[in-house]
């Protein structure tokens, strides 16, 4: 429990140091702060209420967490939707990385460092994605957004075959799982095709 804890406290500082480094340039110290506080604070209250409740749908209710923390912080400072989105998703990928390295710390599940595996190559796409995006001569309108919104229709495009193939693994709920990733997947790539058709 010591260790988790650690891991998470670890793992905020990463994401806001992430998160301060992608906005610097756009917003104020303090505001990314604030937001990015918004999105942990919703998170633990997310997970903890899992906890007491509903321990196998963990994964799910820190999506939830993200969410309602982004839409307040978006809300409340007055933040670009796409770009904090954007700088979410790769802010993020430790603090996931790190927890699932503890769950697999904690239950020797070797099949699970295909999550880790997962976020490693997502969050390597992001990079790249990140780098060259604007050269893409489909991606007409060279908005930013395309970086995060690709990995996240990447991350749960995987996450529902790893569903299908391992029902059982940590944080997968069995069929449920792949259906509500293949949506989520889908619904991220449409961002994505809408986002490269607008001009503003």
């Amino acid at each position: 429990m010591l260790l988790t804890i650690l891991i998470n406290l670890i793992s905020v500082f990463i994401f806001l140091y992430i998160l301060w480094n992608k906005l610097k340039d756009d917003y104020s110290a303090s505001m990314i702060f604030s937001a990015g506080f918004s999105v942990a604070i919703s998170v633990v209250i997310a997970n903890l209420v899992a906890l007491w409740y509903l321990p196998e749908y963990w994964f799910w209710f820190s999506i939830i967490g993200v969410i309602v923390g982004m839409v307040y912080a978006i809300h409340k400072l007055k933040l670009s939707f796409y770009e904090f989105a954007d700088s979410l998703v790769i802010s993020l990928h430790p603090w996931l990385g790190l927890i699932f390295l503890d769950k697999f710390a904690s239950s020797l599940n070797y099949i699970s460092l295909l999550l880790v595996l997962q976020i490693v190559i997502t969050g390597i796409l992001y990079i790249i994605f990140d780098k060259s995006y604007k050269s893409f001569s489909w991606y007409r309108s060279g908005r930013i957004g395309f970086s995060g919104f690709a990995v996240l229709g990447i991350y749960f495009l995987i996450r529902t075959v790893i569903a299908l193939t391992f029902s059982d693994m940590i944080s997968f709920v069995g069929i449920k799982d792949a259906i509500i990733s293949s949506s989520i997947s889908f619904f991220m790539f449409l961002i994505l095709f809408n986002l490269s058709r607008s001009k503003t």
